[in-house]
């Protein structure tokens, strides 16, 4: 084989496998099935993790992210910010005021001091207590935070990965997302998790 054919077919062979683990598993809109879900007994949620700070700049997720938001807040249904701040010595880094425009004052945020935002917080006791079941899920990162708290993980080193902690398909929770609220590194296999219903757009 020539190694412009080898080439030819290294491409492919990545074109099909990002396919395989990017495509999304659920079809149509994301805000079309959240709207589906509560009108049936499920309770939705938002989840938006680590995004924090002001860019300089505008990213393409924000206006997908802040449209999420608003349908949130037409809909009554509760947002959790998740923030992460590994030494609590220090204030955490708010939430991007390009999000927190479309919340309440009083929304609800959970302090984080590894990825998955259920390990060591009262994330899950907070959704349980507003009898959540079903979580939109956005944020950063999405092959590490993100993930982790989808769909749980180790968080330790490739030598020393630590004990598995639960996500939130682990504790019977029901993850909703897309690829245009997600923001950092390739989504992975993860959103073909049991209980991860990823959509082909917002």
């Amino acid at each position: 084989m020539k190694a412009a054919e080898a080439g030819v077919v290294q491409q492919n062979s990545f074109f099909l496998l990002y396919r395989k683990v990017a495509m999304p598993n659920f079809p149509g809109s994301l805000l079309d099935n959240v709207q589906t879900a509560i009108k049936r007994p499920d309770v939705v949620g938002v989840v938006v993790v680590d995004e924090q700070g002001d860019p300089p700049a505008a990213y393409p997720q924000r206006p997908h992210q802040q449209q999420v938001l608003l349908f949130a807040a037409r809909f009554g249904l509760p947002v959790w910010l998740i923030e992460l701040n590994p030494n609590p010595a220090n204030p955490n880094i708010a939430t991007r005021t390009q999000l927190r425009a479309f919340l309440p004052q009083n929304v609800p945020v959970i302090t984080k001091r590894g990825l998955n935002a259920f390990h060591n917080t009262n994330l899950l006791a907070q959704l349980q207590h507003a009898h959540v079941d079903t979580i939109v899920l956005m944020g950063f990162a999405s092959n590490q935070c993100v993930k982790l708290t989808a769909v749980g993980g180790h968080e330790g080193s490739p030598t020393n990965p630590g004990p598995f902690n639960d996500g939130a398909t682990g504790l019977m929770l029901t993850v909703m997302t897309c690829q245009n609220i997600l923001r950092g590194g390739s989504v992975g296999d993860w959103i073909a998790t049991p209980g991860v219903e990823f959509y082909e757009r917002v």
